[in-house]
């Protein structure tokens, strides 16, 4: 094999696409180890590659698959990848997203890329490689987490910080690992499903995230008052990046400014689990929410999109 050739390898061992998503700053939890292990075990195809450039391993890909048109159709998409690795020169990266076509350049096979880069630094490189994008981006918020709860509380906007300071005290707030609290786990989840029903609004399955979250790389933190659930966030951990996924409130929860208090005791306790970014979620959502969100001090993020 030509040494400046691409080339891509399997990756079957957890402990190695571990390490390798350690390497990825910040790294999405579409493409760790254990969102892929929960979807294999919905039935559907993960393939976890790693991707080679003159010997070195400059990125990693996680593609889940699934079957269209009566199965005539196989379909992998990669949410969050490729993810690169330092920093690989552009026509490094064009070759390997050729040999990553290549590899499923067969009739019946189609390959989506949702890389969780901006547009200006994907889409030269992707268009190079021959893909085009079909769909827009997705925006996001990102939260840099510093050493120390001062430095921390410096990014808070003042209307953040004021209201974190009159926010409910008797609220029980707890942070416990998901995968040991499975009860915990199972009650909040349960709580979100039926509030996700009454509103009617999709997302990803409440078996997928139960399924990641037992792995041990997630943190559940909970505000109780007298023993009863008023509000839950959950956070999934890969590599030093920690993506907030799912939470819930109740009436109570949201007079007192329960997320906030969760929200603020989560920091700490990802800070001394090595995440260096939070990535706090979507901003397609309501003004009130996203205005929650940036007055943390996250950065608003718009990805390339999507690209065939």
């Amino acid at each position: 094999m030509d040494a400046d050739s691409a080339f891509l390898e399997n990756v079957d061992d957890a402990a190695a696409w571990e390490q390798l998503t350690s390497r990825v700053q910040p790294s999405t939890w579409q493409q760790s180890w254990a969102y892929g292990t929960a979807l294999r075990r919905r039935g559907r195809m993960v393939e976890r590659l790693r991707i080679m450039h003159g010997g070195d391993t400059i990125g990693i890909v996680q593609l889940a698959g699934c079957t269209a048109l009566g199965g005539r159709l196989a379909l992998r998409h990669a949410l969050g990848g490729p993810a690169w690795l330092g920093n690989p020169s552009p026509a490094s990266k064009a070759q390997a997203l050729k040999a990553l076509r290549q590899r499923y350049a067969r009739l019946g096979q189609a390959l989506l890329l949702t890389p969780s880069v901006t547009a200006d630094l994907a889409e030269p490189v992707l268009a190079k490689a021959g893909y085009r994008r079909v769909l827009t981006g997705y925006a996001t918020a990102l939260l840099p987490l510093f050493d120390g709860a001062e430095a921390q509380a410096r990014l808070l906007q003042g209307s953040w910080r004021r209201a974190l300071n009159q926010a409910d005290s008797t609220l029980e707030v707890g942070l416990h690992d998901a995968a040991a609290e499975p009860l915990a786990l199972d009650e909040a989840l349960a709580l979100h499903d039926a509030s996700r029903r009454r509103r009617g609004y999709a997302c990803i399955p409440s078996s997928v995230v139960a399924q990641a979250a037992r792995s041990g790389h997630a943190l559940l933190a909970t505000a109780r008052t007298g023993g009863a659930l008023e509000a839950f966030m959950l956070f999934m951990v890969h590599g030093t990046t920690a993506t907030y996924q799912v939470g819930w409130s109740s009436a109570r929860g949201r007079a007192g400014e329960a997320h906030r208090h969760l929200l603020w005791r989560a920091l700490g306790r990802l800070r001394a689990r090595n995440c260096r970014v939070l990535d706090l979620g979507g901003l397609n959502l309501p003004a009130g929410i996203v205005a929650f969100k940036l007055a943390t001090g996250a950065r608003p993020v718009t990805y390339a999109g999507t690209f065939l």
